[in-house]
């Protein structure tokens, strides 16, 4: 049975990534675009053909992240309950508030919620983990966390999935990786082999140095039959065919069956996965995967789901200002070499000829020429940065701001506008037009609400 998991599990996992793949190099390239420690924004063709010339980067897009990032900062989310029908407790809702409360303070569940709207505005996706974590193992006893996840492409999820919030994902992989050491302390017994990632080639991912391990959630859907029976008050109790003889064993009589019916009953099950094997493996507590997807913007394109970053139509805008910028700051740098016309013979030999003959790179606070070689020497004058040139890269930024919907007044910069509200309405727009980035997070978290409550019971007295 675990070999048959194991396979099973290899099977959907390399499905999922061959789903991903496309959406998975898109994100890369975002990544990599707007890395703000180092952003690969020439293209390499380019930077071969350029040769040693000057390939400057002037990046605008982390300033457009960190403005849609930094908006969630400010406008703090967080999980909420509420009682949905008249069968509810308000009571109950609100001490799920409270635990909820707490799940998130003790996670530090705003920065699982920073990180994924960071990576959703950079690359089109990020996520949010729901975690249980023993924190007595004398007792068993669990917490609940609310985990980030840093890296946006080691997750993947049931590629058949269609919901906005990834709610009926039938399986998701989340991918990390072990030292060589820790591993073998934490798995004695087990094979030091690593889980083959579809991305990583005939090698894997196993390494001198470290084991890449694999977390695998699936739902387990059986039929069941469930009765709906009357209590001594005469209300209706839909129960599941063991429950109800549970419940008749408790009150020592059988309630009145009014009818009953076949449903299916989902569970998730949890394992963790190596090269090689099943190394862990038991029930969760619901019946959601505790994945929670944040989608950039959604594109559906022949059957298949693609997800836009901020930065995505923002490239070439970007690449063309570097571009000019470049070429401006080059045409400055060449003033100090502009040539000098010269008669023949009029450049003295010795020292001072070696002054002229390096004009072009140092400063010398005088040259002396031969006044009876002819006309005094000329530098040609330097013919400025050609306005073209500044334009365009005026071109290319307003490009940007206009694919991105965020203008210089969303960034602080000064406008017509004169009176506290017109400024604020003016910086709002800005907001407005990046929004869908702020909803879907407020999907994820609204979704990790609900995977919270359905486990809140089984892991909290």
């Amino acid at each position: 049975m675990p070999q048959d998991l194991h396979q099973r599990a290899k099977e959907r996992f390399e499905d999922a990534k061959e789903a991903a793949s496309e959406q998975h190099a898109r994100m890369r390239e975002d990544l990599l675009f707007s890395d703000p420690t180092d952003p690969q924004q020439w293209d390499e063709k380019v930077k071969k053909m350029r040769g040693d010339r000057v390939c400057l980067t002037a990046d605008r897009t982390n300033q457009y992240i960190f403005q849609v990032v930094n908006d969630a900062r400010k406008n703090k989310p967080g999980i909420t309950t509420m009682p949905a029908d008249s069968g509810a407790d308000v009571q109950v809702a609100l001490r799920l508030d409270g635990i909820i409360r707490h799940i998130e303070y003790r996670s530090r569940a705003t920065v699982a919620y920073d990180t994924s709207i960071d990576h959703s505005a950079r690359c089109g996706l990020g996520w949010i983990r729901v975690v249980p974590e023993i924190v007595r193992p004398e007792t068993n006893q669990q917490e609940v966390t609310i985990k980030r996840v840093h890296d946006p492409l080691s997750i993947v999820l049931d590629p058949d999935s269609t919901e906005p919030d990834g709610s009926d994902a039938m399986f998701g992989f989340a991918e990390t990786v072990m030292s060589k050491r820790a591993f073998e302390r934490a798995y004695p017994k087990a094979d030091v082999s690593s889980w083959e990632s579809a991305d990583a080639g005939s090698a894997g991912w196993f390494t001198t140095d470290g084991v890449r391990i694999c977390e695998y959630q699936y739902v387990e859907e059986t039929q069941a039959n469930f009765v709906v029976a009357v209590d001594a008050n005469g209300e209706e109790l839909e129960l599941s065919e063991d429950d109800y003889w549970l419940l008749a064993k408790q009150i020592g009589y059988q309630p009145k069956v009014v009818r009953q019916f076949m449903a299916t009953e989902r569970r998730v099950k949890w394992c963790k996965l190596n090269g090689a094997e099943v190394l862990e493996e038991t029930d969760w507590p619901g019946s959601m995967i505790p994945i929670c997807p944040v989608w950039g913007e959604e594109v559906v394109i022949d059957g298949l789901r693609h997800f836009r970053s901020l930065v995505r139509d923002a490239t070439d805008p970007q690449r063309m200002f570097n571009f000019w910028r470049s070429a401006s700051t080059e045409l400055v740098a060449l003033a100090p070499r502009a040539p000098w016309i010269v008669p023949e013979g009029g450049i003295p030999m010795g020292e001072e000829g070696e002054k002229w003959r390096t004009a072009n790179t140092r400063s010398h606070p005088y040259l002396l020429y031969r006044p009876g070689a002819g006309a005094m020497p000329q530098r040609q004058p330097f013919a400025g940065v050609p306005a073209g040139a500044i334009q365009e890269a005026l071109n290319a930024a307003d490009d940007m701001k206009a694919i991105t919907g965020i203008y210089d007044a969303s960034l602080g910069a000064r406008s017509n506008e004169t009176s506290g509200r017109a400024i604020i309405a003016r910086q709002r727009e800005g907001d407005v037009g990046t929004f869908h980035f702020l909803d879907n997070l407020s999907r994820a978290i609204q979704y990790a609400g609900r995977v919270l409550v359905q486990i809140i019971p089984s892991l909290y007295s």
